[in-house]
């Protein structure tokens, strides 16, 4: 049986490379709320006004994860360049699937988007190193409570 430090070691990268795949997925392919089965619940007219803020919201909510998740992992000994470029490559993944949904039939590259990934991945960081700890103290390293067994 895998001891909890173990655990965490696999778990959180695991989390990690499987969110980015499906978030991926979701910015690239042509219509995602199609191919999850959802219907927009208003007109197409309707629909065009709500278009911008929702989707910069999504974008921002989507990268916040990526930040966070980022955050969480355990990185003992992390020189903070390593660190900082894992959360560079969480705006460089924003940037490039706003290049590649340019090419996307129904979608389209957008600056606003780039920039409301940025914001999301650096207040993911925020937030996550507020949750988490800084790199080089983690969850690992922090001192343990004793607990005792009921006998």
């Amino acid at each position: 049986m895998l001891s909890a430090v173990t655990r965490s070691n696999w778990i959180r990268p695991s989390v990690l490379a499987v969110y980015l795949v499906a978030w991926t997925l979701l910015l690239v392919i042509p219509d995602p709320l199609e191919t999850l089965g959802l219907k927009p619940v208003v007109s197409a007219d309707e629909l065009e006004e709500f278009v911008g803020p929702v989707s910069y919201g999504v974008h921002v909510a989507g990268y916040f994860i990526l930040g966070a998740l980022i955050a969480s992992l355990e990185i003992r000994d992390a020189p903070r360049w390593l660190t900082a470029g894992l959360w560079l490559g969480g705006v460089a993944h924003g940037a490039l699937t706003e290049f590649v949904q340019s090419f996307v039939p129904s979608r389209e590259g957008d600056l606003w988007d780039f920039a409301a990934d940025v914001a999301g991945v650096l207040l993911g960081a925020l937030i996550g190193r507020w949750v988490f700890g800084p790199p080089g103290k983690k969850l690992t390293e922090r001192p343990q409570t004793e607990t005792r067994n009921a006998s």
